[in-house]
């Protein structure tokens, strides 16, 4: 899937991305129907699921969860700018797929799946709400939503390590065949993976919020908006970005 680069994704995600939205639908609906809307908006979870017993602690790690998770897609965002073919394309469609129709309905309407019923695992919400067959069929589809998903963040870190000299003496095979080595390892101990998803939430809240910081200084205060086009994509040690044997010393520096 990776291998074949964006255009297959692109064509399984026209089919995966909205029949995701239509399960999310759906699955509100059921959990109105068989728990009620009443419930659904004023239930609360058993004070032995709270993560913190202090609700301030609670809110404060919501949000920084949040902003790790929204922070975390900003390289994902910027892969998908470079696949484009009109600037008219670029921001409006990331704002209303990421954040507002995937980070926002879809998170939104787990949320609630997840304050209503007692198992945090989301298979069981399929089949606790759709039944075996139609929960089981529902629980595949989003399993085939997730795996077009890391395929494209797999293509997006290939293609950005192909800056190393190493990786890009090597085939593109080969490149992306290493890359989904951590993936297959992490896929044998997911207890362990899952138990480490806040950690690495509050690890990207604080490097991307460096990073999207020190992006927006230099763009819109030192470079004031500007772009030397040919320089951004110059090969490898050329151009007015080429840094020191690559590096942006200075860069480094304000994210540390």
């Amino acid at each position: 899937l990776v291998k074949r680069g964006p255009a297959l994704m692109e064509r399984i995600n026209n089919v995966v991305g909205p029949a995701l939205l239509v399960i999310a639908t759906i699955l509100l609906i059921l959990l109105g129907y068989r728990i009620g809307w009443d419930r659904i908006w004023t239930g609360r979870v058993p004070a032995s699921g709270w993560m913190f017993p202090d609700r301030r602690l609670a809110l404060i790690s919501a949000i920084e969860l949040g902003m790790g998770a929204s922070l975390g897609s900003w390289p994902f965002v910027a892969g998908f700018t470079r696949l484009v073919k009109s600037r008219a394309h670029v921001v409006t469609p990331s704002m209303l797929g990421v954040p507002m129709i995937g980070g926002g309905y879809g998170v939104a309407v787990a949320a609630l799946v997840a304050n209503a019923l007692p198992s945090t695992d989301p298979v069981m919400w399929f089949l606790d709400l759709g039944g075996t067959w139609w929960g089981g069929i529902a629980a595949l589809a989003v399993l085939i939503g997730n795996v077009a998903v890391i395929g494209l963040l797999i293509y997006f870190v290939a293609v950005a390590v192909q800056q190393i000299a190493w990786v890009r003496r090597r085939s593109w095979s080969v490149a992306v065949a290493v890359l989904l080595v951590p993936s297959a390892i992490s896929a044998f101990y997911a207890d362990i993976v899952l138990s480490s998803v806040l950690g690495v939430c509050n690890y990207q809240s604080l490097l991307y919020v460096a990073i999207t910081g020190v992006t927006l200084v230099n763009y819109v205060v030192v470079l004031r908006g500007d772009l030397d086009l040919r320089s951004v994509f110059a090969r490898h040690g050329q151009g007015a970005y080429a840094g020191w044997h690559g590096w942006n010393i200075g860069g480094v520096v304000s994210v540390i």
